[in-house]
């Protein structure tokens, strides 16, 4: 070799590793990198189907309710499910609400014994920006009419030392319901803000009355008291049908705390004993429509009769009530508690009913008094009594 080739491939090596380096620095991190590395604040969001379980056996032609939770960091914009591949539902968070833990109710009614496959995605973002999550899914297995059992899950499952009984019994054609996973508060209002009422035990049953927009609280109904459960799927688990139709309610701007043992001072009036006037748009318990019937009869050879009367209470104020008590009363008699809402939101009703006993022929008033003890500061405390008439007469001697 001559000493011009030996300098001619000394020249070329020397080019090439300069374009090594060159290649080399342009990949470690520079502007071009075609690999950027994820930003762990901003990951994909994450959707789940909570339930049911991959697996379930579901009854032909019976509503199957499927709960769906999803989160992001910044905020889901929604949730797309599809069922055996086809898209049929998309769920967007409330306006306002804090979109980065949401849950959605999908109801579903199997037509055919074909295995039902139920996917769902959570976008965050819209557009070409949208980030996916990756999708959950389940198979549930439907079964011919009659044949599946929807088995709710026990706390203490039968066994050695274990409880035999299967949990409670479930009508999946009655009212929407809430079936606890685990002990439970039971509080005034949709927050753990608010106090608790009492604690319900695994495997107790509520009927719904109604929810947040996020299905994140549930109001319900345990005999005449009215309160909130939390709504995460980890805690309950909905059974019954249309749970999509439970009412809507919006949850106070402003939590109230727990209330506590601290004696709290009493207002003074003013120099002209006017009382203090309620904040703007205030709740107000409307005076509640009774419904029952007007007129009875005591049967042949007794004395006394038995009725079932309702009422409706709702909230016609601007904001959210805290928890009240109600009365019912008979006329000649002491009144009697009718039963405790754990609060009622703006514009949002219930109802109570009880059973009434009439003693002798005469003709009795009923009177309701909604927030009996005064407990919710109100745009007006005038329209909370509300009072009907009930005619009885005696039936005659036996045999008449």
């Amino acid at each position: 070799m001559t000493i011009r080739q030996s300098a001619a491939r000394l020249a070329l090596l020397m080019c090439c590793a300069l374009l090594i380096g060159a290649c080399n620095l342009g990949s470690d991190g520079g502007d071009d990198s075609r690999t950027p590395t994820p930003d762990p604040l901003t990951g994909p969001p994450a959707v789940a189907i909570e339930s049911p379980g991959d697996g379930s056996e579901v009854r032909l032609n019976q509503e199957v309710i499927v709960q769906i939770t999803a989160s992001d960091r910044i905020g889901v914009s929604r949730v797309n499910v599809s069922v055996n591949g086809r898209s049929v539902r998309t769920f967007t968070p409330p306006a306002g609400s804090d979109a980065r833990d949401v849950s959605f109710i999908y109801e579903l009614t199997p037509t055919t014994t074909s295995d039902i496959t139920i996917s769902a995605v959570a976008f965050r973002g819209t557009g070409i920006n949208a980030v996916q999550s990756p999708p959950d899914q389940i198979t549930l297995v439907v079964e011919g009419q009659g044949q599946a059992t929807q088995t709710p899950p026990v706390s203490n499952p039968g066994g050695p030392g274990g409880n035999p009984n299967p949990g409670p019994i479930i009508d999946p054609t009655g009212p929407c319901s809430a079936l606890t996973l685990s002990n439970l508060n039971f509080r005034t209002g949709p927050g753990t803000t608010y106090s608790v009422i009492t604690t319900f035990a695994a495997n107790t049953v509520l009927p719904l009355v109604a929810r947040l927009g996020d299905n994140s609280w549930f109001q319900v109904r345990s005999g005449a008291t009215f309160g909130w459960i939390s709504g995460s799927p980890t805690l309950v688990q909905l059974y019954g049908g249309t749970c999509s139709t439970i009412p809507i309610v919006s949850a106070p701007a402003t939590p109230r705390p727990v209330a506590t043992n601290t004696p709290q001072p009493t207002a003074q009036p003013t120099a002209t004993s006017q009382p203090s006037p309620t904040p703007q748009g205030a709740p107000n318990l409307d005076a509640p429509v009774i419904f029952g019937p007007t007129t009875l009869q005591i049967p042949a050879g007794q004395s006394q009769v038995s009725a079932q009367y309702g009422v409706t209470i709702r909230n016609r104020g601007g904001s959210f009530s805290t928890s009240f008590s109600n009365t019912i009363q008979i006329s000649g008699s002491p009144p009697v508690l009718l039963g405790t809402i754990g609060g009622l939101a703006a514009n949002q009703s219930t109802n109570l009913d009880t059973s009434l006993t009439f003693t002798g022929a005469a003709t009795y008033t009923i009177t309701v008094v909604v927030d009996s003890t005064n407990a919710v500061a109100e745009d007006s405390e005038t329209d909370n009594i509300a009072s009907i008439q009930v005619v009885v007469t005696s039936g005659g001697p036996p045999g008449s």
